[in-house]
């Protein structure tokens, strides 16, 4: 019986941890699923700050190109994740703090502009023609992208929490240089991050809490079976036995 309950509860620490891809260029890619999401920027970069890198940059089409395409095959439809590109605040203005200037959170005193060397082209409206877009669009400070490389602003300058129907539990990190060497990286299956793991996590601890049942019921009914056997014979079914 005790078993149960601990396969029970080893599945629910596995359901609330991470499961990563890894994917290698010329840098070194993280895939993380983590259940529960991370709905604020500034999480998600500590998330990969911890593995060692920065939420996903482009230092190059190249790099672009190899990590959507490596996305494409292995995330689910829905799913969106977090840019490392912020835009500054102005913080002497509440009312307008956007500022029009963007950077790669790894690179936070370089302002990307038309002449940067690193692969800014999704997000070339905020860069080439921020003062022509619609005050709404300025407003708003980090983006997320979905496996197609199509970009979708997240959170405004003024601090506005993300909408609830942008929370994802995917999180690519990118770390710089080959860390992982390319025989050793994990291969992922067409859509494993669809939520198929909590999935799997509930479905088998429902089994495991019906096994638990079946057996507590299995104990009371051998303990009934055993009492009966033991149950003293009435007074009077003893003297009509004797004589």
């Amino acid at each position: 019986m005790l078993s149960v309950y601990v396969v029970a509860a080893l599945l629910v620490v596995s359901a609330h941890g991470e499961e990563c891809d890894v994917a290698v260029n010329e840098n070194t890619y993280y895939i993380c699923q983590k259940t529960g999401g991370i709905r604020d920027f500034l999480p998600a970069d500590e998330f990969c700050q911890a593995k060692g890198g920065h939420l996903l940059t482009f230092p190059s089409e190249k790099e672009h190109n190899f990590v959507i395409s490596h996305l494409n095959k292995t995330l689910g439809s829905n799913l969106k994740f977090y840019v490392g590109i912020y835009q500054a605040h102005n913080n002497d203005n509440p009312y307008n703090p956007e500022t029009g200037d963007f950077y790669w959170i790894n690179q936070n005193t370089t302002k990307i502009t038309a002449d940067s060397p690193t692969y800014w082209a999704p997000f070339d409206k905020y860069i080439l023609d921020f003062e022509n877009l619609p005050l709404t669009k300025r407003q708003y400070s980090n983006f997320l992208m979905d496996k197609e490389g199509y970009i979708y602003p997240a959170i405004r300058v003024k601090g506005s929490k993300l909408p609830l129907e942008y929370e994802s539990p995917v999180i690519v990190c990118l770390k710089a240089g080959r860390v992982v060497n390319a025989d050793t990286q994990k291969s992922t299956p067409q859509n494993v991050f669809d939520g198929t793991l909590e999935l799997w996590a509930i479905i088998t601890i429902t089994a495991a809490g019906v096994l638990a049942l079946i057996l507590i019921g299995i104990g009371i009914g051998c303990f009934v079976s055993k009492k009966g056997k033991f149950q003293k014979v009435p007074q009077q079914e003893q003297t009509e036995y004797n004589a």
